[in-house]
This record gives C-alpha cells, structure tokens and sequence, in this order.
C-alpha cells in the first residue's frame, strides 16, 4: 500500500512538473492582467522545478516497487560536477541569476536520470504530456496569425510560437507507448505529433519540421511492422490523418507555406551550404571555441558563463545583469555543455544517451521495448542538436527527457563505465 501511494504521488509530483513549467510559458500571455502576479512566478518557479524533481526523486525510489540498481557512481561523479561548475561560475564572477539557472537545467537532468530506470515513471508521463500536447496545439493554431506565412520577422513576437518549447515530451510518448502496448494512447499521440508537424510547418521551422516528420515516420513503421499490427486501427489513423490535413489546408495557404519552407532550406547558398559551411550557427560555435582559452576547454566557464566577444555582437544578445550582455548560449546545442563545463562536463552529459544509443544498436532488431524507443529518440535529437537550441530553463521539459533516456542504461543489463 505504502509502494503504491508513494508512486502515486511521484506521478502526481511529474504531472505538477510538466504543468508549471507549461504555465512559465504561456501564463503572462494567457492573464496579461496578472503580470505582478506573474513577475514573481518566474521567479519562484526556477526554485520549484528542482525541488519538484529531487522529490520526485524521493517518492519513486521509497516506494518499494523494484527496479534495476541506480548507478551511485555516475550520479555522485555528476553531483560533484554540478557544484565544481556552480563554484567555478561564482569564482569567475558569474551572476548568480545565470549561475542558478544553468544549475537548473543539469540537476533536472540528474533527476531524470536517476527515475528513468523506473518503468513507472513512464506510466505516469502520458497524461500530462497527452494534455499539455493538446493546450499547446490549441494555443500555437489559436494565436498564429496568417500573416506569418508571408513575414517571418513576426514570429519571435508571436505567441503561438512560443508553444514551440512544449514539444519535448510528444514524440518519445509516442515511441514508448508503442512499447508499452497502449494502442489507442499510440495513436491519438500519432495525430498530436501529426498537427505538431503541421503547426512547425506554417512556422517555416525547417530543423523541428524535419525531426518531428522523422519521429512521425518511425512511429508509422512501428505500426506497420509491429506483431501487434492492426490494419483496421492503421487505416482509420491513416484517413484521419489525411482528413485533418485536407481541414487544415483550408485554414492555411499550404502552397504558401510550402514555398515558404523551401526557400528556407535552400538559403542563400543552397540547401548543402546553408546546412554546412555557410550555416551562421557553425560560426557561432567556431568563435566561442576562439574566443575560449585552453584550460575553459578543458573546465568551461561554470555555471553562468557567457560569451561576449566581438562575434556575438552580431547575434541577439542576453542580459546577463544590469550592465552585463552577451550569449548564454550558442545555438547548437551539444557546445553548451562545453561553455559550461568544458570536456569534463560534456563527457558526463553525453555519456549515457550515447551509450543508451549504442547498445540498443548492438542489441540489434530483438524487441521493441521503452529502452529501444528512448535509444531512437536520443539519436535523432543528439543529431539534431548540432544545428538546434540546447535545454535551458525556459524549455525544462526537454531536459527532463534527456535526462530519463540516459537513465535507461541503467536497465540494460550490461556492464558499463560507472555502473555500481
């Protein structure tokens, strides 16, 4: 009874998570006649999201249920790490507004790999994500205006856009509730995934189009290739979702936005040089590797640090404190690691999806299982990390979710670096 009730609230205690860091999003958009109400919100919910998390923490591994061993090793060593760079941070002079929130994002990623191991952790992430799926696709049609289409300066003032950061969760939800066997979660989730797709599409976002469009691939060939395949279900899914597009071009000029896209992959020097040697966010990470000296490489520049050379003066800046701008990250997101942590940092963020990764790959085609869809879904989002944003405290979420795909090497019964 007492197992049960503590995952219970560790459920309850991930929904609450989700649902806040949802409303730090949309909640001064959505009650404007709040905004007092609301400055102080964004305040006090930096401190709730890892307090929300270490609890989470406590609940699921005090309740008794079994579950494969914690690595202590790897969580003591990251633990270690995320103090040393706290300390480094304050030691360099870094505000501690920045220091905090940097802190923010690796122990919420500590949290998520702790849990990830927990097959009921998982359970208790589909109803939340299912919902605030559904708000944010609701919000991004709602207050996405047409005009984007036709000029794309709009949309960093668009609301709708800002839905963008809600995401994270969907597309792995899809490739674990396959796992798991939940058909009907799988395919409304599919539908969700599909409008996600749809709402990027008219956003003209060509990396969240592309990446999304893949998850939708796969989680179609898992319906085809699964040995719990229904053809009926497939079909109904199939003519739903080609219904849902005929609606929704109805709404939205398709041509236009198609166009629209296309125009973005090609850039100026075509679709090769503007992914490759021409893309301003390769720029970006080359001038924070010049602009840091060799021992930054090594230990970064802590929690908080920033870039302010001459380069970054030509991106959109961050208020690092009152008389302080720069970038507090660079737009590719597997760098940042290095900005704050330098190689020692890096090496323990990437570790465990990489290795989740690589021993699903070596397991080879045997069976679909939650270990499976998190190697899937931490491939495709480490690649795409090369050319998207990083997790930051304003898109908690997707380090939340990084963090549990880690966590399922821990489930694998495999011998590795730090496993106790």
């Amino acid at each position: 009874m007492r197992a049960h009730h503590l995952a219970r609230i560790g459920k309850s205690l991930t929904a609450m998570f989700l649902f806040l860091s949802f409303l730090y999003v949309v909640g001064y958009r959505l009650f404007p006649f709040l905004e007092g109400l609301w400055s102080v919100y964004s305040k006090m919910i930096l401190v709730v999201f890892p307090l929300a998390c270490v609890f989470m923490v406590v609940c699921f591994e005090n309740s008794g249920i079994p579950a494969p061993p914690v690595s202590r090793k790897y969580v003591f060593v990251f633990l270690t790490a995320i103090a040393l760079f706290t300390c480094i941070g304050a030691m360099n002079g870094n505000p501690a507004r920045v220091i905090f929130i940097d802190m923010l994002v690796y122990v919420v990623i500590l949290c998520g790999f702790i849990l990830g191991r927990r097959d009921e952790m998982w359970d208790g992430l589909r109803f939340p994500v299912m919902i605030i799926s559904i708000f944010a696709l609701g919000i991004g049609f709602a207050f996405t205006g047409i005009e984007i289409v036709y000029d794309h300066s709009l949309l960093s003032e668009s609301f709708g856009y800002e839905m963008s950061s809600q995401f994270a969760f969907l597309p792995l939800m899809v490739l674990v509730s396959a796992a798991q066997g939940r058909k009907s979660y799988f395919t409304s989730s599919q539908f969700a995934l599909a409008a996600t797709v749809f709402l990027f599409l008219v956003f003209a976002k060509r990396a969240p189009v592309t990446r999304l469009a893949i998850f939708l691939a796969v989680s179609f060939m898992l319906g085809i290739f699964s040995g719990r395949r229904n053809y009926r279900r497939m079909v109904l899914t199939m003519a739903g979702l080609i219904l849902g597009c005929v609606v929704l071009s109805q709404l939205f000029p398709m041509a236009d936005i198609l166009q629209k896209l296309s125009s973005r992959f090609a850039g100026d020097y075509g679709f090769v040089e503007s992914v490759t040697a021409e893309n301003p966010r390769f720029f970006e990470v080359s001038a924070m590797m010049d602009e840091l000296d060799w021992h930054e490489i090594i230990i970064g520049r802590g929690m908080g640090g920033y870039l302010t050379g001459p380069a970054f003066m030509h991106f959109s800046q961050d208020v690092i404190s009152q008389d302080i701008e720069g970038r507090l990250y660079v737009h590719v997101g597997n760098a940042v690691p290095l900005l704050k942590g330098g190689v020692f940092l890096a090496t323990l963020y990437f570790l465990p999806a990489v290795l989740v990764i690589l021993l699903v790959l070596m397991r080879g085609h045997s069976k679909w299982d939650i270990s499976a869809a998190c190697g899937t879904w931490a491939l495709v989002y480490l690649l795409f990390q090369f050319i998207e944003g990083p997790p930051t405290y304003s898109n908690i979420g997707d380090a939340l979710a990084l963090g549990l795909v880690g966590g399922r090497i821990q489930s694998l019964n495999v011998e590795w670096p730090v496993q106790t």
